[in-house]
């Protein structure tokens, strides 16, 4: 569980996720939300994960979607919807991905 006072930090992450990805590829399961420093390391997730922070999550579409159709539409939202969501952007193996709101970029 999150501390309380990181609550806030998911919200822009949420509506990011509400308003441009489940429009575009359906609904979605969040596979990773937020993780201790001790999860992160065992993880594998990098020093300054957003994971740390509560600002971002991994996902995979509910419904069956190839990964190109995945691909293609998250890189048309982050291409439209990036710079106003801050959107950090990364497309793992197979059809999980991951989200934040801290700043764009893409990995």
């Amino acid at each position: 569980m999150p501390p309380e006072n990181q609550w806030h930090e998911i919200i822009p992450t949420l509506e990011l996720i509400r308003d441009e990805i489940i429009p575009q590829i359906g609904a979605v399961e969040v596979v990773s939300g937020y993780r201790t420093r001790e999860y992160n390391s065992v993880a594998g997730g990098s020093r300054n994960s957003q994971h740390l922070y509560f600002s971002a999550v991994d996902l995979i579409p509910e419904k069956r979607i190839t990964r190109d159709e995945l691909v293609n539409s998250l890189r048309g939202i982050y291409v439209d919807s990036g710079d106003h969501h801050h959107m950090g952007l990364g497309i793992y193996s197979n059809v999980r991905f991951h989200v934040d709101t801290h700043r764009k970029r893409t990995w």
